[in-house]
């Protein structure tokens, strides 16, 4: 039987989650495959606050996510707080899987409802720009980025699990 964390293992999973999402942030911003021909780069905050969102809710605070898209936001070309909000409900969307079933099946099945919250987080993030009225990406670039997206996210669960221990919690712990 697991007991629920105490508050000093939340702040450290909290300062973990704040710092693997500076360095994905990192990775993200930095002008890597500016030729045409170039992969697109994942949404690897998507991918890491989903994970955190589902193996440790508690510490992928609304208030953490929010600032780390807003950080993700001034440093990229998403409109400043667009990115932000779009992250904190698939977060919200993926606190949802938290506690459910374990095993490979449930794996395929928060993978299946990542990329459908991935795509509504585009969706509405295309959607805000061109409500801005401003030029929205190019849909194809998008759907491009989307599939990087969410082939990657079983790489960053994998990460997740094993480099920095996060563990779905049980219906014990919740």
């Amino acid at each position: 039987m697991s007991a629920k964390p105490s508050g000093l293992a939340i702040a450290v999973r909290a300062l973990l989650l704040a710092l693997t999402g500076l360095i994905a942030i990192a990775v993200e911003a930095a002008p890597l495959g500016l030729e045409p021909r170039a992969l697109p780069s994942p949404d690897l905050l998507a991918c890491l606050v989903a994970c955190w969102a589902v193996r440790a809710p508690e510490a992928a605070a609304l208030v953490l996510v929010f600032a780390l898209g807003l950080v993700r936001d001034l440093l990229t070309d998403l409109p400043i707080g667009l990115g932000a909000l779009t992250l904190v409900l698939l977060a919200e969307a993926m606190r949802l899987r938290a506690g459910r079933a374990s095993g490979w099946s449930a794996f395929l099945l928060e993978w299946l409802w990542f990329a459908l919250a991935a795509a509504a987080m585009l969706a509405l993030q295309w959607l805000g720009v061109l409500i801005g009225l401003a030029q929205p990406p190019y849909l194809s670039l998008l759907l491009r980025q989307y599939g990087a997206t969410v082939l990657a996210y079983p790489l960053i669960a994998l990460i997740c699990r094993w480099g920095l221990r996060l563990r779905r919690p049980t219906s014990e712990t919740l």
